[in-house]
This record gives C-alpha cells, sequence and structure tokens, in this order.
C-alpha cells in the first residue's frame, strides 16, 4: 500500500520530480546505506537487492553468505541468487 501523497506525486510529477522524492525517502527509510555486494559480510544477517527489470529490489526476507552462497536465514535454505548490493538487517546493526 502507498503513502497517499507517494501515490499524488506520482500522478502529477514528471518523472524527474518522482525521481527526487525517491532520493528523498531513500535518505528517511535508510536506503542510502547499501554497500557493494564485494564487501558482504560472512555468516551476518543482511538485507540485499538483487536487479529487476525495473530496477533493483529488495529481497523481502533476511538472507546470509555462507561458503557455498546465499541462505535464507529464516528457513536455513539455499536460495539462488546474485545479490548486487546489502546492507545491516534492522535488528542486527
Amino acid at each position: 500500500m502507498k503513502i497517499a501523497w507517494i501515490a499524488a506525486a506520482e500522478r502529477y510529477l514528471p518523472k524527474a520530480g518522482l525521481r527526487a522524492v525517491g532520493s528523498l525517502l531513500g535518505f528517511l527509510d535508510g536506503s542510502r546505506n547499501w554497500h557493494p555486494i564485494s564487501t558482504a559480510p560472512f555468516k551476518r544477517d543482511v538485507t540485499v537487492r538483487i536487479s529487476g527489470e525495473d530496477g533493483p529490489r529488495v529481497v523481502p526476507f533476511r538472507c546470509r553468505q555462507i561458503e557455498t552462497g546465499w541462505i535464507n536465514s529464516d528457513l536455513g535454505m539455499r536460495v539462488q541468487i546474485e545479490p548486487i548490493e546489502w546492507r545491516a538487517w534492522p535488528d542486527s546493526a
């Protein structure tokens, strides 16, 4: 569900204005703290982003890098993803 003013902005602002709104929201929600995936820690829960057709997408569950790849931290199961960026999971900072 979108915040009402964001939905209104999408209807009335040109794309450049939407990028500015998205940039501002990035500062507010902490998404400016993304790091290159090459620096991701091992054996620690993190939030990761993957590349999508419409731009980067956040994986909606905690991920952990292990020696053989990435796992879903909640289920302990391997996931077939190729993350591009990471940041600390909110409760593990």
